[in-house]
């Protein structure tokens, strides 16, 4: 099964978040250190229209119900968020952010 690659970019500098579609692409060329380059996980949220990038925060629930919210990350060869990984779970979760933006939802159920 193939899996579209995808990227989207932080430009700190301007604090802005940059799609490709919004550039007619990415030019990695260009590339400096105010920019953070940020992989499509391949899935999207339970709406099925958000699509989840690494840096994104997303709202489920821990194994009690509570809600949480994570960043997503990729770690030992795998998408995460929280404890979870994120295949597993985004069925259940929801795009809220990002963790350029929206640092302080992370604070929530902490």
């Amino acid at each position: 099964m193939s899996r579209e690659i995808e990227f989207r970019v932080w430009d700190s500098t301007n604090r802005v978040m940059r799609y490709p579609d919004e550039l007619g692409g990415i030019y990695l060329g260009t590339a400096s250190s105010n920019l953070v380059l940020e992989q499509y996980t391949g899935l999207k949220d339970k709406s099925g229209k958000k699509k989840i990038f690494e840096g994104s925060i997303v709202k489920t629930e821990d194994l009690y119900g509570h809600p949480v919210n994570y960043e997503v990350k990729y770690h030992n060869g795998e998408w995460e968020a929280g404890i979870y990984v994120l295949n597993h779970i985004n069925r259940y979760c929801e795009v809220i952010g990002d963790i350029h933006n929206n640092p302080e939802l992370l604070e929530v159920g902490e």
